[in-house]
């Protein structure tokens, strides 16, 4: 069973009135890592708002929008443990918006972007999870929408050393500090990845799908061995 968790990040709406804002203000930077514990992942966000016009802004709120999916319906995560701060590790003002359909993280930099200045930003927080499967589980993050372009991005998952990695395309899989690690630096496509407690040593084809295929098969050749013997015992000779 796919266990989706919809983490769309980075909806900036600073200076909603001017349409030519999008074009100045880009994340230069964008790196997100997903660290999986029992319960809960913790999310871990470095990012680079840098101006690339001609003309000093200040950036204002910028909105992050997280929500999860049951079933068909988006469905808002209780967020804890949020901290926003720049690189002098000073805490930036933020709030969280609860809704039943999403939830919100809303932060105010008021600072003022020179031309070619930019603004290193860092967020943690984190959110619960609990993985839906048999013997292999699925965590599915899409890539984030932004209302402003990225032009340098990279998502991490990291898992506790005992999982393996049974699917993981496009990615690269390695281990670091005792967890498994896979990473994608693409900015379009979602990381999706599959892992299991059963080592099955593939990362573009489903591991359930060969281990389960493969116990279907021995199940098969069990039961046809069965019937085999059994009409050989009937036989008078």
């Amino acid at each position: 069973m796919k266990h989706r968790i919809f983490i769309l990040t980075g909806v900036l709406l600073i200076l909603l009135a001017n349409l030519a804002y999008s074009q100045v203000v880009v994340f230069d930077r964008y790196d997100s890592t997903y660290t999986y514990s029992d319960g809960h992942i913790q999310v871990s966000r470095g990012m680079r708002l840098k101006n690339i016009g001609t003309n000093p802004i200040i950036p204002g709120e910028i909105h992050f929008r997280i929500y999860s999916m049951e079933g068909r319906s988006p469905r808002g995560p209780e967020i804890t443990g949020l901290r926003i701060y720049d690189d002098r590790n000073v805490t930036i003002e933020s709030r969280i918006a609860q809704a039943d359909d999403s939830t919100k993280i809303i932060f105010t930099v008021w600072s003022p972007l020179l031309p070619t200045f930019f603004k290193d930003i860092y967020m943690t927080y984190r959110v619960p999870f609990k993985p839906a499967g048999v013997l292999f589980y699925e965590l599915d993050i899409p890539p984030e929408e932004t209302t402003i372009s990225i032009r340098e991005k990279s998502t991490a998952l990291l898992l506790p050393s005992k999982y393996h990695i049974t699917y993981a395309p496009d990615a690269v899989v390695e281990s670091e500090a005792g967890m498994r690690k896979v990473e994608q630096g693409s900015i379009t496509g979602n990381l999706l990845v599959e892992y299991s407690m059963i080592p099955i040593p593939t990362k573009n084809v489903r591991g359930s799908l060969v281990f389960w295929g493969a116990l279907i098969v021995v199940l098969s050749l069990f039961l046809v061995n069965s019937r085999i013997r059994a009409k050989r015992k009937k036989m008078p000779f």
